[in-house]
């Protein structure tokens, strides 16, 4: 695994069975707006819950998911998801906070557009709608198992 993921595992085994299966249906039950992003999220989170069935494979990038030209829309969608999920879940919170300082910090999809957009711009509104939708399914995920 890439140094640069450490942070994103680390996070990942910290969510609950449940948290992570309401995160794979929140990225389900949205519009796809920042798909390459929805789909890495999806796959980060089955690839904890194989790891944790015995089953280890790499742990991919978000650059082998998300397209060049949804990267600006991609970290904008993270930095939304991070705020939206930010006071549920210690450990999701966690995980947005490590997929944020990847996007924006480290060599993904933020080196080739880094110049272009700053993590305080947050104007998009399919993003917010994104954002919104994922923490209604995220909610009810938990709710259905009475996770705390």
């Amino acid at each position: 695994m890439a140094a640069n993921l450490l942070p994103i595992a680390a996070a990942l085994a910290d969510l609950s069975d449940t948290e992570l299966a309401a995160l794979i249906a929140a990225t389900n039950g949205v519009p796809p707006v920042a798909y390459g992003l929805l789909i890495w999220i999806e796959g980060t989170c089955d690839w904890e819950l194989n790891r944790r069935a015995g089953y280890e494979y790499e742990l991919l990038p978000p650059d082998a998911a998300i397209d060049p030209s949804e990267d600006e829309v991609s970290i904008n969608a993270a930095i939304v998801m991070r705020a939206t999920f930010a006071q549920d879940s210690p450990a999701v919170l966690s995980l947005f906070d490590a997929l944020v300082d990847l996007l924006t910090e480290g060599d993904g999809p933020s080196a080739r557009i880094r110049s272009q957009t700053t993590r305080a711009h947050l104007s998009d509104r399919l993003v917010m709608d994104q954002a919104r939708l994922s923490r209604l399914a995220f909610e009810q995920m938990r709710e259905r198992n009475h996770v705390s």
